[in-house]
């Protein structure tokens, strides 16, 4: 039958597709130091556009400040501390800071990272014109892509402890086999000395 690279192998267990997942391997590579935003890419990718049309945007602040005021308090919704004021192109103007001169995919995770730093509020995403429930769902697909790897590299420090356990004769049958294991170097952000994921 068909063998499957160690590459294959793990593709085959992330949840994304084929494309996503090798980046999210080549990002594993310590010296690349870009495993975290790669996972945050992956993860908005796979959850869907979060960026409302400007139409829709500004009405959507507009209903939650209306709901705001009836409440009574004054402002506009997201106005917090990434807000740029109460001015009525606030929260589309705003979006712009998200904005990387590399390119979209460097915006998206710059989108996420503010996201997360801000509390994943739903208001907060109103502000910016973003949607709340993509930006969550991006959030569990994250967090799912950050144990599948956990697992991964951790499947495969265990599989070296193993190997290095073996006697001899074991070891030198399975030599070939080796050769097609996953580097021991692969981790997410720093690495420990046997390459496994150091939180």
């Amino acid at each position: 039958g068909v063998r499957l690279s160690w590459r294959g192998r793990w593709l085959a267990q992330l949840p994304v597709s084929p494309a996503l997942g090798a980046m999210l391997l080549a990002s594993l590579d310590p010296a690349l130091h870009c495993a975290e935003e790669c996972l945050s890419l992956a993860a908005v990718l796979s959850a869907g556009d979060p960026v409302l049309p400007p139409a829709e945007a500004s009405r959507q602040l507009d209903d939650a400040a209306a709901k705001s005021k009836r409440r009574g308090h004054g402002g506009r919704a997201g106005s917090g501390d990434d807000s740029e004021g109460d001015d009525g192109e606030a929260g589309l103007m705003s979006f712009h800071r998200f904005l990387a001169a590399e390119g979209d995919h460097l915006t998206l995770v710059n989108m996420y990272s503010a996201w997360d730093a801000n509390g994943r509020r739903d208001d907060w995403c109103r502000g910016f014109g973003l949607r709340p429930h993509v930006m969550r769902r991006a959030g569990d697909v994250r967090a799912l892509l950050h144990r599948s790897l956990r697992r991964l590299l951790d499947q495969a420090a265990a599989s070296r402890a193993d190997a290095a356990g073996r006697n001899p004769a074991t070891a030198a049958a399975s030599k070939a086999h080796a050769a097609d294991e996953p580097p021991a170097s692969l981790c997410i952000g720093s690495c420990g000395g046997d390459g496994s994921l150091v939180l």
